[in-house]
């Protein structure tokens, strides 16, 4: 399990799980997600495991069926979401959690309302105001101002790997892009980041794994790089 830093362990539980440690037979190990061709009473169990690590329990998830929208929903309690990206709520106990194997999966914290996010952050998603439209949710919903939110950004496809076609390519500020051997690599990391900034998020607040998920095959599972033998991962944020 990796552990986000830079909330406040008193209040906020959270955690983001890797490939290793889980009871499933490879290529899933820790598979979270029983979509994927994994065995049900193994997802079951690498779930558990996850959630006793936050110190939760099998009736507290709270996650979506995501679509790469720019949905975001409020929750109130355990449960699939559906045709959503984005879940945000001020309830204790429920554990809001994105599914990832490349997308950026990103945890945000409001200690003036307590309230909490996570979002489901890949380049359609990116485009189409995901993350913003996150934060307006819970401007809306709670009073979160952006200056005041701790965010973390986990571990996902990086820029020495994440090729693009130039059809997507040209929907990004040139900024963001890395041009190597005729090839487009995108940096959504560095786009979620100025648009966080942009937002009024203070840069100081934001924390970022800056891990690969393709190119650390030892640690994570990576749907561009395993297709369908990839397993799913799971970015975790609850109200203690």
């Amino acid at each position: 399990m990796i552990n986000p830093k830079i909330f406040d362990s008193n209040r906020i539980a959270s955690c983001m799980t890797t490939r290793r440690g889980g009871v499933s037979p490879e290529p899933y190990g820790m598979n979270v997600s029983f979509e994927v061709g994994d065995i049900e009473a193994n997802v079951i169990k690498n779930r558990d495991k996850m959630l006793s690590f936050l110190g939760a329990g099998r009736d507290s998830l709270a996650y979506m069926k995501q679509v790469h929208s720019h949905n975001v929903q409020l929750v109130k309690r355990e449960g699939i979401q559906t045709d959503t990206d984005a879940i945000v709520c001020n309830t204790r106990g429920v554990v809001l959690a994105v599914t990832v194997a490349d997308c950026l999966p990103i945890l945000l914290h409001d200690p003036m309302s307590d309230a909490i996010a996570a979002i489901h952050a890949g380049w359609r998603g990116c485009l189409s105001g995901i993350v913003l439209r996150s934060l307006d949710k819970m401007r809306e919903l709670f009073e979160t101002l952006p200056g005041n939110v701790l965010v973390h950004i986990g571990a996902g496809a990086g820029s020495c790997c994440y090729e693009v076609q130039s059809n997507v390519a040209h929907q990004f500020n040139e900024e963001v892009l890395n041009k190597r051997s005729g090839s487009m690599f995108l940096d959504l990391r560095k786009h979620v980041r100025k648009e966080l900034i942009s937002a009024g998020v203070l840069s100081s607040n934001i924390e970022e794994n800056t891990d690969c998920t393709i190119c650390k095959s030892d640690t994570y599972h990576s749907y561009r790089r395993e297709k369908n033998l990839s397993g799913r991962m799971m970015a975790c944020i609850m109200l203690k």
